[in-house]
């Protein structure tokens, strides 16, 4: 997976004990980790997820955020992609070649047969949720 140079979103875990604290803007900020997710829209979208430490000045206790359910790996593709991936596949009755051909010329994400593959079996084994 090739990313961005600059991440169009960044987005800050912060440790769940500093969210409403007043002393919170005072704190020093030191990202710990951060995650990629690669995600579609009408336009190739990259964020970054930062997990937070920081030193609590109340506690004196080292604290650390906590990346989203769904940011579980440092680099990934998102659920949009996915999603297109999956409507192509299954409704458009496009091949896994020419899926892989659709994602680079409409949004300059260059993505292997294989994975895109992977990511259709994997949709496929996860317990399908319908909102209404």
């Amino acid at each position: 997976m090739k990313l961005k140079d600059i991440d169009d979103i960044i987005h800050h875990c912060l440790p769940s004990d500093c969210i409403g604290c007043p002393q919170s803007l005072k704190c020093e900020n030191k990202i710990a980790e951060s995650r990629h997710v690669v995600d579609i829209l009408i336009v190739n979208e990259q964020s970054r997820y930062d997990r937070i430490e920081r030193l609590c000045p109340k506690t004196g206790m080292m604290l650390s955020g906590q990346f989203p359910d769904t940011v579980s790996a440092p680099q990934q593709y998102g659920n949009h992609l996915k999603a297109l991936a999956a409507a192509l596949s299954s409704f458009g009755m496009v091949s896994t070649s020419r899926i892989s051909e659709l994602l680079a010329g409409v949004a300059g994400i260059f993505i292997s047969d294989g994975t895109v593959c992977n990511i259709l079996a994997d949709l496929c084994s996860k317990e399908l949720v319908v909102h209404s």
